[in-house]
């Protein structure tokens, strides 16, 4: 046979063959303990706040030329004065982001790039209105 020992925290009687088995649960709750309550690193956009960049447009995109960061949250604030035709499309089809701008509106695009480049944005379809720098 074999011998007990008393713990007094729980005042249960565990025999001491067991505290090999007591040891690994111990060491295995502590380092699930650890994984799952450690503090996990933060991407870029999680570390930084979002950017915003106004642009009105008219006939064209003002500015023309738009410099974003690589994963960082931005926010395109696109002011369209025209009233003609109701809505224009734009789209900037290498970071895949469609969308339709009504007259006389302001359009708020939140993006988060993940490809670094040159990109054209293209208005209505087929006009290239500007472009969009992922550094």
């Amino acid at each position: 046979m074999y011998s007990a020992v008393t713990i007094s925290v729980f005042a249960l009687t565990i025999p001491e063959k067991s505290y090999g088995l007591i040891l690994q649960i111990v060491l295995a709750l502590g380092l699930l303990g650890y994984f799952v309550f450690r503090k996990k690193s933060k991407s870029n956009a999680e570390n930084n706040e979002i950017r915003r960049i106004e642009i009105k447009l008219i006939e064209e995109l003002t500015p023309s030329e738009i410099h974003v960061q690589f994963d960082q949250i931005t926010d395109l604030i696109i002011h369209r004065y025209a009233q003609t035709p109701p809505e224009e499309y734009m789209g900037i089809e290498d970071l895949d982001i469609y969308e339709i701008l009504p007259a006389g509106h302001t359009t708020i695009i939140t993006i988060n790039p993940q490809k670094r480049g040159t990109f054209p944005i293209i208005l209505g379809g087929a006009k290239a209105a500007g472009t969009i720098i992922v550094e």
